[in-house]
């Protein structure tokens, strides 16, 4: 199965050059974890759809990513979590959004008893 992704600069964050690659097209149960208000689990849907980054540490050590399984939640800038939790999920439901009718095709019914 193709991996789609959307790439989520943060430059207008304060953190020039920056940038997350994250799937769009994850297993639901990926998807539930992500949004999940659990830590664990939150945790682990970041693992399941971060694709990419190019983050680094104070040091300007590139900080491994989640499936590397060498950190946790606690350790990304909490500023970036919620922006990329929001701009994540515009993306997402951008991809999974029906396509909107064309206005012939709206009728408007009546319904009328006797």
């Amino acid at each position: 199965m193709p991996i789609k992704s959307v790439v989520i600069r943060l430059d207008d964050r304060g953190y020039p050059g920056w940038t997350i690659t994250m799937r769009t097209n994850p297993r639901a149960m990926d998807y539930d974890n992500f949004i999940s208000q659990e830590d664990e689990r939150h945790w682990e849907g970041w693992k399941a759809l971060v694709v990419e980054w190019n983050w680094k540490d104070e040091k300007g050590n590139p900080l491994p990513l989640p499936k590397d399984g060498k950190s946790t939640i606690k350790d990304l800038p909490y500023d970036l979590q919620g922006y990329i939790v929001s701009e994540y999920l515009t993306a997402f439901n951008k991809t999974v959004a029906l396509p909107n009718r064309q206005e012939s095709a709206s009728v408007t019914t009546t319904k009328v008893d006797t």
